[in-house]
């Protein structure tokens, strides 16, 4: 799980914080401990700014479909897979994230291709309504400090 907290205020490249199960195990949001952490990371945001989640797409996206099994009508897909029930864990997780970090005052951001299907999971509306987030598509993105 790739989460990236980053706190909008100058300078950018001392406030941003990363969590990345790639940097250290510790992160892993698959575990209790890398949970605890990642809500502490969420926690410290401050006010106005950004939580940046990037859930697996691997089983969202539309090449995976006949493999995984998700589609509108069914967007938690194959449970008897466990790739998918890993993948829901996180996303589940992640949007408790992103409910937290709504309740302070801070952006959210979940990382998507184009194709995923993470929009029909119901909690996705949950969080949507919550904070009044509407999809977006990014094709390009520049952030120059």
């Amino acid at each position: 799980m790739y989460m990236c907290a980053l706190l909008m205020r100058e300078p950018l490249p001392d406030e941003a914080r990363l969590q990345d199960i790639c940097v250290s195990k510790k992160h892993d949001l698959g575990s209790v401990r890398g949970f605890v952490r990642a809500v502490e990371a969420t926690l410290s945001i401050r006010e106005g700014g950004v939580l940046w989640l990037g859930v697996p797409c691997s089983t969202f996206v539309w090449m995976s479909r006949s493999t995984y099994r998700r589609t509108a009508a069914s967007p938690f897909g194959r449970l008897s897979n466990k790739t998918v029930v890993e993948a829901n864990m996180l996303l589940l997780r992640s949007i408790l994230l992103g409910l937290l970090a709504t309740t302070r005052r801070v952006y959210i951001c979940f990382e998507q291709p184009l194709s995923s299907t993470l929009r029909h999971i119901p909690h996705m509306n949950l969080l949507s309504g919550a904070c009044g987030a509407q999809w977006s598509h990014i094709s390009t993105c520049r952030i120059s400090i």
